[in-house]
């Protein structure tokens, strides 16, 4: 079985669920929502139970094409980890792709191996179609 497949377009943030082979959630765009409505929280929930009903062995969440994402993001990425390692702990596992290319993920994706322990793996690249401009100019800490 696979995740049911739709497509959810938010401000410049797009997820795509049950892509290739029926395991695959991609997020690409922009992510700068605020806590006000958990859309992706209550996504990645949904996402994770359908994954444990349908006994997934591997959940592939794509974040390549992600140029950028807020403390929100984070918030929800761990989340995730946190649903994972459980109680109850999941049927599957999570591999994460990652573009190292994105100074956000960078700095921070190799963190998220702590909160995931065993049950993550990560994958990087720093390859990337688009440069990094979505927080060109807006952090001093930014090249």
């Amino acid at each position: 079985m696979n995740l049911a497949p739709r497509k959810i377009c938010r401000g410049s943030t797009v997820v795509e669920v049950g892509l290739s082979p029926g395991n695959v959630v991609r997020v690409s765009g922009v992510f700068r929502e605020t806590g006000e409505e958990p859309w992706l929280q209550d996504l990645l929930v949904s996402i994770h139970e359908e994954a444990q009903r349908i006994r997934l062995d591997e959940l592939l969440l794509d974040l390549r094409d992600l140029t950028y994402a807020n403390a929100e993001g984070w918030r929800n990425l761990v989340l995730l980890l946190r649903l994972l390692k459980g109680p109850p702990r999941a049927s599957y596992k999570l591999l994460m792709l990652t573009n190292m290319a994105h100074q956000w993920q960078r700095v921070g994706i190799p963190t998220l191996s702590v909160f995931g322990g065993s049950m993550l793996n990560i994958e990087s690249s720093s390859t990337s179609q688009e440069p990094d401009l979505a927080d060109a100019g807006r952090r001093s800490w930014k090249a």
